[in-house]
């Protein structure tokens, strides 16, 4: 289970790693090699952080923006929580939107105390937009599933749809 946690964890530091430029090296008149990094993606972070109590339990929930450029938008979402009988849930969410055709990816992963671990991952590929930008139409898949808990590892949850989304005026 933990093994699962540390394959899912490693993943997602592999994907926003994607986007980060690797160094450049350079020579100085000695000779000597030094490592230049560079990150072409430099703009102003824009966080949220949200945080409440109840009588449901508490919650903190941080979402940062990790790329936003005029073809993509990438954010990682943190949170933790806790439920009237204390048991404590945490989680991370990555989402990617290509802005060029609204097309979307998510993993997402969450772990409960004494109830497991959720897992998922989904996209939607838009294949065809309208002239005026308002409908889509998509191919969209997600893939789910529990591992641990009272109720074991569960059979996975998955599936491939054709979508179409239309704003009307």
């Amino acid at each position: 289970m933990f093994k699962l946690l540390i394959v899912f964890a490693l993943c997602m530091s592999m994907g926003i790693a994607l986007y980060l430029e690797s160094p450049e090296p350079f020579y100085n008149s000695n000779g000597d090699e030094f490592y230049l990094y560079r990150n072409n993606h430099l703009h102003r972070q824009r966080r949220q952080i949200s945080i409440g109590t109840g009588s449901d339990g508490s919650h903190v929930q941080r979402t940062q923006e990790l790329i936003n450029d005029k073809n993509r938008k990438v954010d990682l979402t943190s949170f933790t929580s806790t439920n009237p009988q204390n048991q404590m849930t945490v989680g991370q969410q990555l989402d990617y939107l290509d802005k060029r055709t609204d097309s979307a990816f998510k993993l997402a992963g969450q772990h409960t105390q004494n109830y497991g671990t959720d897992l998922q991952a989904a996209g939607q590929y838009n294949f065809l937009r309208t002239n005026d930008g308002r409908g889509t139409i998509g191919l969209a898949g997600e893939y789910s599933r529990h591992f641990g808990g009272p109720w074991g590892t569960q059979q996975p949850n998955y599936g491939v749809f054709i979508r179409g989304n239309y704003n009307f005026p």
